[in-house]
């Protein structure tokens, strides 16, 4: 059993939008002169929303398919190898192959 790219790129996508939700509309507020607290509740509410919404889905998805204890990291695409800090195995997504490459 591998873990789902597509479920680590749509964390990869919540995250980032967490981190916009956080910086534009505070930028909104401070630089181009937008005074009113909407912005600054709406970037709250936006980054909270999103970044509870990845945390979720990785917990659920992105788990070890050995032990399930440990949630793995989210990757956009192949790069370092992971392991498992509970059962010290390799964990691969379902684009990547068995073997022990990369490091």
């Amino acid at each position: 059993m591998k873990l789902s790219r597509k479920w680590a790129r749509i964390v990869c996508v919540l995250l980032a939008l967490a981190v916009a939700f956080a910086v534009l509309p505070m930028a909104a507020y401070h630089l181009a002169g937008a005074r009113s607290p909407d912005w600054a509740v709406a970037g709250v509410l936006g980054a909270v929303g999103f970044l509870s919404a990845g945390v979720v889905l990785r917990l659920k998805h992105l788990r070890c398919p050995y032990c399930g204890r440990s949630a793995a990291i989210p990757q956009w695409r192949t790069g370092k190898r992971l392991y498992c800090p509970c059962c010290d195995r390799a964990l691969f997504y379902d684009d990547e192959s068995d073997e022990e490459g990369g490091s």
